[in-house]
């Protein structure tokens, strides 16, 4: 899935206008997109446009009630995965790039932009 951020939000100075990011999971409420520092942040889906709503069957959706859900790829599910990830351990973080190599997502860094260290 792929979603475009629908214009400049000062709330979001991660986030480009007109920007289109990949989304890494969703909720009914936010998506976890892959934001400019290739952090996977959740943000309101009300300051996005959907580009492609395309989401690989094999995702996982966890359903509570009629209107409350969670959906994630199969490998960043597990319970606390994003809490371990921001904690810095360094399993979920292998496994987060695993999963992005994995999917082809490129950076979202504009060219010329490098994380620190690499």
């Amino acid at each position: 899935m792929r979603v475009r951020l629908i214009k400049n939000h000062s709330d979001f100075p991660h986030l480009s206008p007109e920007r289109e990011y990949c989304v890494v999971g969703l909720d009914h409420e936010s998506f976890r997109v892959l934001n400019d520092e290739d952090e996977p942040i959740l943000y309101p889906k009300s300051v996005f446009n959907v580009t492609d709503a395309h989401i690989d069957q094999n995702w996982v959706w966890e359903r509570f009630g009629d209107d409350e859900y969670y959906a994630n790829p199969p490998e960043l599910q597990a319970p606390g995965f994003y809490e371990d990830f921001f904690d810095g351990n360094e399993e979920a973080r292998r496994q987060f790039e695993s999963y992005v190599r994995r999917v082809g997502e490129g950076r979202t860094k504009p060219e010329g932009r490098t994380k620190p260290g690499t």
